[in-house]
């Protein structure tokens, strides 16, 4: 998920952006070890992303 994520940021598709915005939320409810250590190496990898999640 979090590199579909990255994709729309990275390529400033709209229509994803706002699906994107609820991944927080949802990483924080996330039970998978693997994925809490990976999304956000993978988030933080693109600054386009890194930076749109970032804000308030």
């Amino acid at each position: 998920m979090a590199e579909a994520i990255v994709q729309a940021y990275d390529a400033a598709d709209g229509a994803w952006k706002q699906a994107a915005a609820a991944f927080p939320t949802g990483v924080a409810r996330q039970s998978s070890v693997l994925a809490l250590t990976s999304s956000p190496e993978i988030l933080l990898g693109s600054p386009v992303t890194a930076t749109a999640l970032a804000k308030p």
